[in-house]
């Protein structure tokens, strides 16, 4: 042991009746004991030369220590407080051990390529699993700036593998993830699952999904909304809507002109 604990208050109450020279002899005693991790020798003669006990009076407080604060045994003189911190010293050490090489596999795990998809559905019908980061972005060059490995973490958690349907227009889908990354508001995998669900239910119900998410990405939104009926437009209402507003223009120029449709023009007054 490269330390141990000193309780001062349980070791001044075991030891008050003791004199100064016995005291420091049982300090040096557990001293040893820790250190070694095993009993002190039986040979009296030979422990008292490791302790540096040369005189008569250090030499009776060996003795004097041994009868009160240990045990013999075959192994040796037995200390049982000592004995149970070295048991709770090497437990603490397993602990610390084993917690380390679990984090160590974590990241063994982490850092492990991950195979590449199927680009088919399987016979089982499991769709494949992509990546829904943006399919526009640029290569990195060798001319660019390394990555830092904090770079690399923030990427790899943009980046959760998440299986995409085949009736998700990838178009409309990626401007949204854009959107939400630019916003820093980049989803996790549960939440672009939760987004997916949403959107299948919307298409079910009759929504225009790629819609559905271009007014997301419009507006900022984080999340995706069912378009109102009265807020789906095409082109081709629109330029009635036109047409009309025209005809009633061209219908109101005339009455005031006094314009017939044969186009006769009546004088008034």
């Amino acid at each position: 042991m490269n330390y141990y604990p000193h309780h001062i208050g349980d070791f001044n109450s075991a030891t008050r009746h003791l004199s100064r020279t016995e005291r420091s002899i049982y300090r040096d005693m557990i001293e040893m004991y820790y250190d070694t991790e095993q009993p002190l020798p039986l040979d009296r003669a030979a422990l008292c030369r490791k302790l540096m006990a040369r005189s008569d009076e250090e030499s009776t407080a060996v003795e004097q220590v041994l009868s009160e604060f240990f045990t013999e045994t075959e192994q040796g003189w037995a200390n049982g407080r000592c004995d149970k911190e070295i048991e709770a010293y090497h437990k603490k050490l397993n602990d610390k051990s084993a917690a380390g090489k679990a984090s160590a596999a974590a990241r063994a795990a982490n850092k492990a390529p991950l195979e590449p998809a199927s680009n088919k559905e399987s016979s089982t019908g499991v769709q494949q699993v992509l990546t829904y980061c943006s399919t526009n972005q640029e290569p990195r060059t060798s001319n660019q700036q390394p990555v830092t490995k904090n770079q690399e973490r923030k990427e790899k958690a943009a980046q959760p593998a998440v299986a995409l349907p085949e009736w998700l227009p990838l178009l409309n889908w990626n401007a949204y993830l854009e959107m939400r990354k630019e916003k820093k508001k980049i989803p996790t995998a549960r939440a672009v699952e939760l987004v997916l669900a949403e959107l299948l239910k919307l298409m079910q119900s009759g929504q225009d999904i790629a819609a559905v998410l271009d007014k997301s990405t419009r507006n900022g939104w984080t999340d995706v909304y069912a378009i109102k009926p009265d807020q789906v437009r095409g082109v081709g209402s629109v330029v009635t809507d036109i047409d009309a507003i025209n005809a009633r223009n061209n219908a109101e120029a005339k009455r005031l002109l006094g314009i017939h449709d044969d186009g006769i023009r009546t004088i008034n007054g």
